[in-house]
C-alpha cells in the first residue's frame, strides 16, 4: 500500500492555535459567558493535544509501512490515518465551538448579528460532524484520501469565514466603545456649556474635549479601515494577510481610545473642582486603595472609583444618592434603586446609606464617611481616622472600617 496522502489536510488543525490566543479580551463579559468561553477553549486545546498524539502515531505507522511493506503494517497505517483525520476533524469542530462561545458572550454584538453568526458556525460544525462516521467507516486508502480531500476543500471555505467573523466581532467592540465615547463627549459638552453660563473659565476643559474628539474621530477612521480589511477576507490565500492588516487597524483604534480616556480622566478631575454635591458626615474616616479585584463599600458619605474594563453596581438604600459617571461604557437598571455600569472610567457617588460594588483592573478608590469596605484581590490600602493604617488586599478578602475611630 502506498502512503496515505492525508497529511496536508490533517495539518490544518495546527494553525488554529493562533486563533485561540486572539480571542482573550473578556473584561466586560458576565461570569457565565466567561466560564463558557474558557471551557470551550480548554476543550479545544485538549482536542488539539489528541490530534498531535494521533499525528505522531500515524507518522510512526507510515514510516514503519514504508520500511517493511507488509499487509499488517499497511492496515495499521490505515487505522492510524483514520484516527489522525478523525481527530483533525474534531479539532476543527472544537475550534468552531470556541469561536461560537466567543460570539455568544460578546456584549457588543446585537442579537441579530449574534444569531446570524452562530447559525453560520453551527452549519459548519454540523457538516464536519457528519463526516466523522464516514471517516470511521472508511475501509480503503482511497476512501480515506477522498474524505480527507473533501474536508480540506470545506475547510478552505470555513477558514476565511472564521477569520472574517472574529475580525468583525473585535471591530464591533471598537465601534461600541467609540459610540459610548461620543455620548460621553456630548455630556461633557453640555456640562461645559452650563459652566460657561455660570461664568466659569472652561478653557482647559474645552481643549481636553477637542483633543478627546479628535482621537475618537481617528479611532473611527481605523475602525472603518479594519472593517474593510475583514470584509475582504474571501479565500484561504489572502485570509491571514487581511486578518493581520485588520488587526493592526484595530490595535491603532484601541490606542487612540486609550489616549482619549486619558483626556477624559483630566476632564473628570477638572469637573470635580466645580463641586459634585458631596455629603458631609461628622466624625468621618477615610479609605484609599489601589489594586486589581473586587471592592464592596457600605458607607454614609462619598465614594470615588476609577478602573479599566470594570463593573460598578450601586445601591441607593435611602433614596438620596447622587452619582456622576464619566467614561466609556453602558448603564443597566437592575432593580429598585440599583444600577449597573460597565466599561472604563470613573464615578463619584454620595449618599447617606449606599452600597458601592466595583470589580475592575487598575482600581483607584477613595471613600470618606462612616461604614466599611471589603477588598478582595491584589493591592494596597490606607485607612485613616484618629491615625492611619496601611495594609494589603488578599484574594480571600480584607475587611476595612471607615470611621473616625480607626486607630
Amino acid at each position: 500500500m502506498s502512503d496515505i496522502k492525508v497529511g496536508a489536510v490533517l495539518l490544518m488543525a495546527v494553525f488554529l492555535l493562533s486563533m485561540a490566543s486572539t480571542v482573550t479580551a473578556l473584561g466586560q463579559w458576565d461570569e457565565t459567558a466567561k466560564q463558557k468561553y474558557n471551557t470551550a477553549k480548554s476543550e479545544y486545546l485538549q482536542v488539539v493535544g489528541f490530534y498531535e498524539d494521533a499525528r505522531h502515531d500515524w507518522i510512526t505507522a507510515r514510516d514503519k509501512y514504508r520500511t517493511y511493506k507488509t499487509a499488517d503494517n499497511g492496515e495499521d497505517a490505515l487505522e492510524k490515518g483514520k484516527e489522525f483525520l478523525l481527530n483533525a476533524d474534531k479539532a476543527l469542530v472544537a475550534h468552531l465551538e470556541m469561536i461560537s462561545a466567543y460570539v455568544e458572550g460578546e456584549p457588543c454584538l446585537n442579537d441579530t448579528e449574534r444569531e446570524n453568526i452562530i447559525s453560520e458556525l453551527d452549519s459548519y460544525i454540523k457538516w464536519l460532524e457528519e463526516k466523522q462516521p464516514e471517516i470511521e467507516n472508511a475501509t480503503t486508502k482511497q476512501e480515506l484520501t477522498d474524505i480527507a480531500g473533501t474536508v480540506r476543500n470545506k475547510w478552505w471555505e470555513i477558514r476565511p469565514a472564521t477569520k472574517r467573523i472574529v475580525g468583525h466581532v473585535m471591530n464591533t467592540k471598537v465601534l461600541w466603545v467609540t459610540t459610548n465615547a461620543e455620548s460621553a463627549a456630548d455630556k461633557t459638552a453640555e456640562a461645559i456649556e452650563q459652566l460657561k453660563e455660570q461664568g466659569k473659565d472652561t478653557t482647559d476643559l474645552e481643549a481636553w474635549l477637542n483633543d478627546f474628539n479628535t482621537k475618537i474621530d481617528l479611532a473611527n477612521e481605523k475602525h472603518q479601515a479594519a472593517k474593510e480589511k475583514y470584509a475582504a477576507i474571501r479565500n484561504v490565500r489572502d485570509a491571514d494577510r487581511l486578518f493581520r492588516e485588520g488587526n493592526a487597524y484595530v490595535k491603532e483604534a484601541n490606542q487612540y481610545l486609550r489616549d482619549a480616556y486619558e483626556d477624559l480622566r483630566d476632564i473628570v478631575n477638572e469637573l470635580r473642582r466645580y463641586g459634585t454635591g458631596e455629603v458631609t458626615v461628622n466624625g468621618t474616616g477615610r479609605l484609599t486603595a489601589e489594586g486589581d479585584g473586587n471592592a464592596t463599600i457600605t458607607v454614609n458619605g462619598t465614594v470615588r472609583v476609577r478602573g479599566d474594563e470594570g463593573v460598578l453596581i450601586v445601591t441607593d438604600n435611602r433614596g438620596d444618592m447622587e452619582i456622576t459617571v464619566a467614561g466609556i461604557g453602558n448603564k443597566t437598571e437592575l432593580g429598585a434603586n440599583k444600577w449597573q455600569y460597565m466599561g472604563t472610567g470613573g464615578a463619584h457617588v454620595s449618599g447617606t446609606d449606599m452600597i458601592v460594588e466595583f470589580k475592575a483592573q487598575n482600581i483607584e478608590l477613595g471613600a470618606k464617611g462612616t461604614g466599611s469596605a471589603t477588598l478582595a484581590g491584589t493591592g494596597t490600602y490606607e485607612t485613616c481616622g484618629k491615625n492611619c493604617l496601611e495594609g494589603s488586599w488578599t484574594t480571600e478578602g480584607t475587611a476595612v472600617a471607615i470611621s473616625a475611630e480607626v486607630c
